[in-house]
């Protein structure tokens, strides 16, 4: 699949071609991630491991800590585990983190970065049927692309069993 204004390059030879309109590959991708997360296609394990999706952030409008991720006395920022049911350092969260949630952490409101990425990416003006003409792309072609990588990503996985090099 190709995403390019111009059918031209790799475009012409993809076996699909996405005609966007110039400059609102953003809203397409934001229109994706709308459909991925009502469908809750999400890797939370990568989520947990490799991301900051389920640090805890400042929900505390007004103070200069609003916003920011809290951190514990060893400047390490904190997570919700849910098998323990409290906040504890990312050093030693385990495997059971929260994503979504309330909490109270030195008396203070906190919630999960992916909360708050959520309900951005959530907001019904991403749903493909708002973003359509804006792009110019069928809300029922966002769909499908969407759950093709959903399904390349969770159903197909694709693996290429070569080592690794970083070079």
């Amino acid at each position: 699949v190709s995403v390019n204004p111009v059918k031209t390059g790799y475009s012409a030879i993809a076996d699909e071609w996405i005609g966007i309109r110039p400059g609102t590959d953003g809203l397409f991708v934001h229109s994706l991630i709308y459909e991925l997360l009502k469908s809750n296609k999400v890797d939370w394990k990568y989520l947990r491991k490799y991301t900051n999706a389920n640090w805890l952030v400042y929900d505390n409008p007004g103070n200069e800590n609003h916003g920011l991720f809290a951190r514990d006395e060893n400047n390490l920022p904190v997570v919700y585990c849910k098998n323990i049911k409290n906040i504890t350092s990312t050093k030693n969260e385990n495997s059971n983190s929260a994503f979504f949630g309330k909490f109270k952490y030195n008396n203070v409101k906190v919630i999960p970065s992916f909360e708050l990425l959520s309900k951005e990416y959530l907001n019904p003006k991403y749903k493909p049927e708002k973003i359509s003409e804006l792009i110019d792309i069928e809300a029922k072609i966002i769909k499908k692309i969407a759950s093709e990588i959903a399904e390349t990503a969770f159903e197909n996985e694709i693996e290429i069993k070569v080592d690794w090099e970083d070079h």
